[in-house]
């Protein structure tokens, strides 16, 4: 089953690569509003908190609402870690900049127009993007 992110992500990569060929207003209105709309998404709230033991290094879990409750204060030998979520959170993606994406293609010896070298570089990151489960 695809996700509403997903789906999202699937609209975008493809408008982007329409956007390389038809750079209209319209097509970079649209990408930019999913882009905005995937920002503001909620994210998933921790289940739990891992913590760690000062002098023994022991790990354990605590839930949210312990947590909440003063867990920290109750026990300051144990330090929180990190979250824990039920599921994976999804990896960020990020864009390379023009000037990074110019300068790995000048590296790798494409000679061509700046804007040709943005257009080449733009679609790999899309075709990279989608093998890589389409993260935002």
């Amino acid at each position: 089953m695809v996700t509403l992110r997903q789906a999202t992500q699937q609209v975008i990569s493809l408008l982007e690569a329409e956007f390389m060929r038809r750079p209209e207003q319209k097509i970079h209105a649209a990408i930019t509003a999913l882009r905005q709309a995937l920002a503001d998404e909620p994210q998933a709230e921790p289940v739990a908190w891992m913590f760690q033991h000062d002098e023994t290094g022991r790990t354990m879990f605590v839930d949210t609402q312990q947590v909440e409750w003063g867990f920290e204060i109750n026990n300051p030998r144990w330090k929180k870690i990190g979250p824990v979520y039920s599921h994976p959170q999804p990896a960020q993606w990020i864009d390379l900049t023009d000037e990074e994406m110019d300068g790995a293609l000048r590296r790798a010896g494409v000679v061509a127009t700046f804007a040709a070298l943005r257009c080449i570089g733009r679609e790999v990151e899309v075709k990279l993007r989608n093998k890589n489960g389409g993260a935002s």
